[in-house]
């Protein structure tokens, strides 16, 4: 094959990923303008999240954020955070052509290579360079070098009919007869489609297999059943509730669409509602500012208690330095008296005035006293012990 063909088989069927059908769907992972999972997702400074596409065509009709009507340019939107494109892409989800045959269950992010290399529903370009067809990659498969649009007779009716039409034709040739496989009668295949349905030998369930009834039975015992079945008589009031169920989702997610597109949709310029969105965001703020206040109290009510405590410290210590200044006061003033006693006492000529000075001392020392120079010798000795204590004080201050 050379290289047109090549190119040729590879191509790719690119499917439309809104239209996708997926396994499960989480709603918060919807955007709340197109309902559909999000293709390459964007998020507002508001903290919205929308398809990009979706987004800027909102934007492109009114400034506005689509969800809570604040204000929002090109600028307040930003990539989305690598997470969210990850759930998004590993969402599972149904090949497109599933009504065709193909019964695979994909990864979104997986489902262009299963189209362009492997899915055998999916449409190529004919192989043959005189087709300009589309044909299905399991014919290729079969014949890379065939082309299967050539026409062909039908052997039962003489129709003519395209090579990869004839497995469908077989089925539906009014030709072509076949055997009933309940009661083995035979029929044309135009007949056979509408003999099953009424084939009286057949296995059919209740018809409301659906609410919970289990019977299975032959078709000519279905309508003694269906009169003795509770199920039945209530299926129409179910039938009805349903109906009513799926005509109130339809206008649901219509509403929800008009809510999220539509600039100016009343409800949406409703003072009722800008006053609730207001409502919110400052019931938000006020909840963030309590929370900051409370931290800012911790913080606080810490840094006074370290306050305190070296205050308490600092105090302690200036009456550590007041008590040491007081004694060593005491001590100069003990030393200056040590000093006067002893000049007295070894002064052997006094003048009238020192004498004076030292008969007062001793009358001051002790009334009565014969010996005055045995009392100067007695204080003087008291003075040098008072003075070694204030000395051995001192000592344990600077300790």
């Amino acid at each position: 094959m050379d290289e047109r063909e090549s190119s040729k088989t590879t191509s790719s069927y690119e499917a439309d990923i809104r239209s996708l059908l997926y396994v499960s769907l989480n709603d918060n992972l919807v955007c709340p303008i197109c309902c559909s999972a999000f293709v390459d997702p964007c998020y507002t400074k508001c903290g919205h999240t929308f398809c990009s596409v979706c987004l800027y065509k909102a934007l492109a009709q009114s400034n506005k954020c689509p969800v809570d009507r604040g204000p929002l340019s090109d600028k307040d939107i930003y990539p989305p955070p690598k997470i969210l494109s990850n759930m998004v892409n590993e969402l599972l989800v149904y090949c497109p052509n599933t009504d065709k045959g193909c019964k695979i269950v994909i990864q979104r992010c997986l489902l262009r290579h299963h189209l362009r290399d492997k899915c055998h529903y999916a449409l190529l370009e004919c192989p043959s360079d005189q087709c300009t067809e589309l044909i299905e990659r399991r014919f290729i498969e079969r014949d890379p070098a065939k082309c299967f649009h050539k026409p062909m007779t039908c052997p039962d009716c003489n129709g003519s009919v395209s090579e990869f039409e004839v497995d469908d034709h077989e089925t539906m040739c009014a030709a072509r007869s076949t055997k009933c496989p309940d009661c083995s009668q035979q029929f044309s295949m135009s007949e056979i489609r509408d003999h099953l349905d009424k084939c009286s030998e057949s296995v059919v369930n209740c018809p409301s297999y659906r609410l919970g009834c289990r019977w299975s039975g032959r078709r000519e015992k279905l309508d003694s059943h269906t009169t003795e079945c509770t199920l039945t008589s209530l299926a129409p009031f179910l039938d009805k509730q349903e109906e009513r169920i799926a005509i109130l989702e339809a206008e649901n997610k219509s509403l929800r669409a008009q809510v999220a597109v539509g600039g100016s949709n009343n409800m949406l310029d409703n003072d009722v509602f800008h006053i609730f969105t207001e409502h919110e965001r400052f019931r938000s703020e006020l909840e963030r500012l309590s929370e900051q206040l409370g931290e800012l109290e911790i913080r606080q009510s810490v840094m006074l208690t370290n306050q305190t405590v070296r205050m308490k410290e600092e105090i302690q210590n200036m009456k550590n330095a007041v008590n040491a200044i007081r004694h060593q006061m005491h001590f100069l003033m003990m030393e200056r008296r040590t000093w006067a006693l002893q000049s007295l006492a070894t002064s052997s000529v006094l003048p009238p005035t020192a004498n004076a000075v030292v008969s007062a001392s001793t009358s001051l020392a002790g009334h009565g006293t014969s010996g005055g120079s045995s009392n100067v010798h007695e204080e003087v000795a008291q003075v040098r012990l008072m003075r070694r204590e204030s000395e051995g004080y001192r000592q344990d201050v600077k300790l």
